[in-house]
């Protein structure tokens, strides 16, 4: 049986916000289980009710083996940069895949993908890292996507 993989998600913005509420419900589906955000704004939290998951930033964050980064930003540059600076820490990523998607034949993700509700892929996709496909999004056969898309 594997273990339950905490989630960790980088940053407080708008879409790191809507991707909290997916994990929530996808506590019931998937073995993972919500721990915190972490940024250096801790404000973007507070009027949403969520400043209770806040956990500091990430220089003073102690990386555990249980833990499962998630870097959803939408700009790539700052994505990029979190991932080259969470690498070097040996932290994990996470592909997160909503429980409403739809994936058929022969698709395959690489590793910090995130894919919100009601998306499809259909047959013989292949999707490098760290890639975000928002709500409705649909992905055609023969499909080769690269990384920080």
């Amino acid at each position: 049986m594997s273990k339950i993989k905490n989630i960790i998600l980088y940053g407080t913005g708008g879409f790191a916000r809507e991707v909290f509420h997916y994990i929530k419900q996808s506590e019931k589906y998937q073995k993972i289980k919500f721990k915190g955000f972490l940024d250096s704004n801790k404000s973007l939290l507070e009027n949403k009710d969520l400043a209770s998951f806040y956990m500091g930033g990430e220089d003073n964050y102690k990386f555990n083996i249980d833990d499962y980064f998630m870097i959803p930003i939408a700009d790539v540059n700052i994505r990029y940069s979190v991932y080259n600076k969470f690498k070097k820490k040996n932290a994990n990523f996470f592909t997160y895949i909503h429980d409403s998607v739809i994936l058929n034949n022969k698709v395959i993700f690489g590793e910090g993908n995130i894919v919100c509700p009601n998306s499809v892929f259909t047959d013989d996709i292949k999707i490098g890292d760290f890639n975000i496909f928002n709500i409705n999004v649909t992905v055609g056969h023969d499909v080769k996507i690269d990384s920080f898309n």
